[in-house]
Formats: C-alpha cells, sequence, structure tokens
C-alpha cells in the first residue's frame, strides 16, 4: 500500500487512523485499513512529520525534526506552530463551559468590561451588533487556548441605545445585550 517507510500511526478507533511516511504523505482511513484516502495538503509540508498525536478526528498536532504543525480538520489543511507555552506561572483552573459573561458596568459609557471563558482552545469571534443586526465592531477574531478571558469594549463613535454582543466558537454561539447611554 505505501510506497515508503511509515514514520508514525494514530488510531482514534477501530475504524479511523491516520498514517504519515517518509515522502511527507499524510493517509487516513475510516475503514479500519482496508483503503486510505491521501490528504493532498500533506504533500506540502518541507519536513517528514515523525510523529503526531490526535485529540479528536480534526484537532492533531504533527511533530518534525524542526517544527511543529497544527490542524483542526484532520490534515486536510495545517499551520506552523509559531510558539510554545513551555511554563505557566499561575496555571488556575480551566473552565469546564463555554461561557460568556454578561458585562459590567450595563449601562456604561463610554467603556465596559466583557468576560467569556473557553473551556478548551478553540477559534473565537466576539462582535457587536445594533438592534436591526448589523455588525458595529469586531472584538475579537482569533484563537485562544482554554482559559477566562476580558476585553475593553468602547462605544465612543456609536449612538447610545441598545447593541448585542455576541461569542462564536465552533458550534458554542451565546448572545447578550449591553445598553450605551452617553
Amino acid at each position: 500500500m505505501f510506497n515508503f517507510g511509515v514514520t508514525d500511526f494514530n488510531f482514534l478507533s477501530f475504524q479511523n487512523g491516520w498514517v504519515t511516511t517518509n515522502n511527507r504523505n499524510i493517509f487516513r482511513t475510516t475503514n479500519a485499513g482496508t483503503a486510505w484516502d491521501t490528504l493532498q495538503n500533506g504533500l506540502s509540508l518541507n519536513e517528514v512529520i515523525k510523529n503526531f498525536e490526535f485529540f479528536n478526528s480534526n484537532i492533531s498536532y504533527g511533530i518534525s525534526s524542526n517544527q511543529i504543525y497544527f490542524t483542526n480538520d484532520g490534515w486536510v489543511t495545517y499551520s506552523k506552530v509559531d510558539s510554545i507555552v513551555t511554563h505557566v506561572e499561575n496555571p488556575g483552573t480551566i473552565p469546564n463551559e463555554f461561557t460568556l459573561y454578561q458585562n459590567y458596568p450595563n449601562p456604561f459609557n463610554p467603556t465596559t468590561v466583557i468576560s467569556y471563558q473557553l473551556p478548551v482552545s478553540s477559534n473565537v469571534s466576539i462582535k457587536v451588533y445594533d438592534l436591526l443586526g448589523r455588525e458595529v465592531s469586531t472584538l475579537v477574531e482569533e484563537y485562544k487556548q482554554a482559559g477566562k478571558y476580558q476585553i475593553n469594549f468602547n462605544a465612543d463613535g456609536l449612538s447610545s441605545g441598545v447593541y448585542y454582543y455576541q461569542l462564536k466558537t465552533g458550534n458554542f454561539i451565546q448572545t447578550k445585550k449591553l445598553i450605551f447611554l452617553r
């Protein structure tokens, strides 16, 4: 089946597994190895993946001699990891659920604090909308580690009134109301 040597393999279940080879290919099976699909984007890696670890069928890290790669779609696409946390001074506790908290103060003029928590690392989007559903501000649009976060929202330039802020991450969406009074 494989024309080159296997460098690592990982099965999440009896049916679902991945194999890397020394010619920089990544293969996937969904039928216990009866058939294997080549994930084409794996061919553009500059280095051979020597070890990889899956957390679920989509999220994985691959390690080469000089680089760590990350995927959140089962190696259809991937990106390099540019920094690694090697030490945490005060780890605190990891939340056990996604939560978007009510802003404070509320009502506010012109700044307020919005807090949220993530039980797992995720792509996070927090946006503010007016009553007609038009986006008026993007507060967060990035990948975040699991944990608790606070952001400041400054409504200078907006009219007094009722607005909504929304947290989106994966399948989780939560919306809260905030009131801006001049």
